[in-house]
């Protein structure tokens, strides 16, 4: 998120994660002391696919949000699902 190592910053950003049209606003701070590693997680949905969308409503220079990582369990995955 930070361009600089070391950053802080009292900014947060908002993000509005929507899956399956359920919508929840997540709060990221820029401060990396302050923000949690996993910022959204989803337990027991029910097998099948999925509609994940993210929407940052408050861009800011201070720095990028960048999605690194999404990890999927379920009791089977074809490489195809994606």
């Amino acid at each position: 998120m930070s361009k600089e190592w070391d950053a802080k910053s009292n900014y947060i950003f908002k993000v509005v994660s929507d899956i399956d049209g359920v919508k929840e606003i997540i709060n990221i701070p820029y401060n990396f002391l302050l923000r949690k590693y996993e910022v959204l997680a989803k337990y027991n949905l029910p097998m099948g696919k999925h509609i994940l969308k993210l929407n940052l409503l408050n861009p800011d220079k201070i720095g990028d949000i960048i999605l690194r990582d999404i990890i999927i369990y379920g009791d089977k995955i074809s490489k195809n699902e994606y």
